[in-house]
C-alpha cells in the first residue's frame, strides 16, 4: 500500500465513532487477527499446545457469545 493510500486510511479510520468501530469488529472481519494475536500471547507465555486449543474455543465462545460493547476496555 502506498503512503497516500495508507494515509487516507488511517484517516478514515480514526474519523469512525467506538459504536462504529464496534459494529465492523462484530462482522467478524477481524476476527482471525484477534486470533493471531491472542495467540502470540499465549505462546509467549509458555502455553502449551492443549492449553491455546482450549482457550481459542473459549475466545471462539466470547466472539459468539458477546458484542464488542460489551468487552470494550479501551476508553
Amino acid at each position: 500500500m502506498d503512503k497516500n493510500k495508507y494515509l487516507k486510511l488511517m484517516e478514515q479510520m480514526f474519523s469512525k465513532s467506538k459504536e462504529e468501530v464496534n459494529e465492523m469488529y462484530n462482522s467478524g472481519v477481524f476476527n482471525a487477527i484477534t486470533e493471531g494475536y491472542f495467540i502470540k500471547v499465549l505462546e509467549n507465555l509458555d502455553a502449551d499446545r492443549e492449553f491455546i486449543e482450549q482457550a481459542l474455543e473459549e475466545l471462539h465462545h466470547c466472539h459468539d457469545t458477546y458484542r464488542a460493547g460489551e468487552v470494550w476496555v479501551l476508553s
